[in-house]
């Protein structure tokens, strides 16, 4: 048996040239058709063999393809910690082609300008080793604040100055809400700026009156008329959002005390007690009265918001929104009117 085993492997040794190299093709060949010959225990016996021996560097004798195919099976996260293994894999895995590939996979917008920056007519050597060298600045920036905006670890600072006013009061003082900050500017106009795409619109109010109140929401920004009778409201983002003269508005029929706005719901406090709800963009009947089982607490009550649930979106506002009002009765108290289903629950403590 041992007799049969070395003739294999003398077989085996005799493939080389005459200076000594092996003939790679030829003993792949000779190694396919012994596998054609081997049982399937043998077949297993030979992978743990080959399975078991240890492999210098062989991740980076990949070739570049096969090193690619690779990154369509890995997150982000362990796309970037393969240069953390070992030294040679920090080398070939830090290289400007394989960052390339990366952010290829996971940031495909920034991939497509790094393509028509490096393949545009004229470039130079200089130039494409100017831009691989700012990809891979990038790609380590953006991995990092992506992973940390996964995990709820990001942490970002920002800078914006705005206009402030002795005695400018709560309304003018900035709002956040949804990636965006907005505040009332010197000349009576609202300026809502988008963190993320650092880009600001402009809402004044029509024949530029100043705001009684504002309320930046998730997707509007809402605002009071001087009268205090009014209310515009802007779509935020919209392609039409900087319409300075076509506002949604809506009128009441008393001062407007408190509002409060989530989705394309307004909630409209009046100052007599009336509570309206405004559907932005509701063709027919956008405002809704709400009725309140108001008893002796009515002569009393101090203060009434009305609060949207949190995320049952698109629902109407009699499913699940609340009422909140102070009171004072006995000391003071906070009462919650929760409707659901048209029944009101009344809690208090």
């Amino acid at each position: 048996m041992m007799a049969a085993a070395q003739v294999l492997v003398d077989a085996l040794a005799t493939l080389k040239n005459p200076d000594g190299t092996l003939q790679e093709s030829n003993r792949k060949l000779a190694l396919g058709a012994l596998l054609s010959q081997l049982t399937e225990s043998e077949i297993i016996d030979i992978r743990l063999r080959v399975n078991a021996l240890k492999k210098a560097r062989f991740p980076e004798r990949l070739p570049a393809e096969l090193q690619h195919k690779l990154l369509d099976y890995l997150s982000l996260e362990d796309s970037m910690n393969m240069r953390l293994v070992r030294l040679n894999w920090s080398r070939n895995f830090s290289s400007v082609q394989f960052c390339a590939e990366i952010v290829k996979r996971h940031f495909p917008q920034k991939h497509e300008l790094y393509t028509k920056e490096v393949s545009g007519p004229g470039n130079v050597d200089e130039t494409k080793l100017a831009a691989g060298k700012n990809l891979k600045e990038w790609l380590e920036k953006s991995a990092k604040h992506r992973l940390r905006r996964a995990r709820g670890r990001y942490e970002s600072t920002t800078v914006y100055w705005y206009p402030e006013e002795p005695a400018s009061g709560v309304w003018n003082s900035p709002q956040y809400c949804n990636g965006r900050i907005a505040y009332l500017s010197l000349d009576q106009v609202l300026m809502v700026k988008n963190i993320c795409r650092e880009s600001s619109e402009r809402f004044p109010l029509p024949q530029r009156e100043a705001p009684r109140q504002w309320l930046l929401s998730d997707e509007y920004i809402v605002a009071v008329s001087t009268n205090q009778r009014t209310v515009y409201a802007w779509q935020l983002g919209s392609p039409f959002a900087n319409s300075q003269h076509d506002p949604h508005n809506q009128h009441l029929p008393n001062a407007i005390a408190k509002i409060t706005a989530r989705d394309n719901r307004v909630g409209v406090v009046l100052r007599n007690g009336e509570v309206y709800i405004w559907e932005i963009g509701r063709p027919k009947n956008p405002l809704s009265t709400m009725t309140l089982p108001w008893t002796k607490l009515n002569s009393e009550r101090r203060e009434l918001v009305v609060m949207f649930h949190p995320y049952k979106r698109g629902k109407p506002y009699q499913l699940q929104d609340a009422i909140f009002f102070n009171v004072r009765y006995s000391g003071r108290h906070v009462v919650c009117l929760a409707i659901e289903e048209n029944l009101f629950r009344t809690t208090s403590n």
